[in-house]
């Protein structure tokens, strides 16, 4: 048992990390960080420029144009979500990053993105690319490359226990993107879409307790068991859309 002196001594430590921690305002998931915004900003910021400086960057409009018109739609969406006040803070940016093999797209801290070449054709329209959208700057909303850099700090997470932990935030992104693409716009039903189109493009995963990631099934059956909620925002913007498509306009 700790003795008084010891909880004293202790205090200012135990104030300090309560101050750092964060509840997840979708998955009510205790978060901790010690990462301030402005060092993650950096954080990113150099990445980024790391990034582009090292790979060939698209620039030409038909590659470029509908990345940027879906991340727009996304921004504007977050804007107005639970995560508004971060997503206003954040000096977004997104990049298209030529690599026909890799069907990916990455977020870096502070609201920084890139798309690579090869996700285009599997992603399909824009629907399928606010899938992926969604779900990396869910990542960076959710701060979950510099709560994963506290942890990997502390020392609090070792190997075998950092897969679980990753795969965790995997399925955060996934269910609160899936919201966020609904509340942008785009029918949530194509995010179950692109996952199958990625588990059918011959990438094969590790066994799920092997890998960062979760296994296409488990990631397409847990989309399944959010697709009500997702829907039924959907449907409200819709809606919206509709009651203004038939205001009159002022002559």
């Amino acid at each position: 048992m700790l003795s008084r002196f010891q909880l004293t001594a202790a205090g200012p430590a135990l104030i300090a990390v309560c101050a750092a921690c964060s509840v997840n305002p979708y998955t009510q998931r205790m978060q901790l960080v010690l990462v301030s915004p402005s060092y993650e900003a950096k954080l990113g910021a150099a990445a980024y420029r790391k990034m582009l400086d090292e790979n060939p960057v698209r620039t030409d409009p038909a590659a470029v144009i509908p990345v940027q018109r879906v991340m727009g739609r996304l921004i504007a969406a977050a804007r107005q979500s639970k995560y508004a006040d971060i997503a206003r803070s954040f000096e977004w940016d997104i990049s298209v990053i030529e690599d026909p093999h890799m069907r990916n797209a990455v977020a870096l801290p502070g609201g920084k993105l890139l798309v690579y070449t090869g996700l285009l054709p599997v992603a399909q329209h824009e629907a399928g690319l606010a899938a992926v959208l969604s779900h990396e700057i869910v990542h960076a909303l959710a701060r979950h490359s510099v709560e994963q850099l506290t942890y990997d700090a502390l020392r609090v997470t070792r190997e075998s226990a950092r897969l679980p932990f990753s795969r965790n935030h995997e399925l955060e992104a996934d269910y609160i993107g899936l919201l966020l693409m609904a509340a942008a716009g785009y029918d949530p039903r194509e995010a179950v879409g692109l996952w199958e189109r990625m588990k059918a493009s011959g990438d094969e995963l590790p066994p799920e307790y092997l890998s960062s990631h979760p296994s296409y099934e488990r990631r397409i059956e847990a989309l399944h068991a959010h697709m009500p909620e997702a829907w039924e925002m959907y449907e409200q913007i819709r809606s919206q859309d509709r009651a203004e498509t038939r205001v009159p306009r002022a002559e």
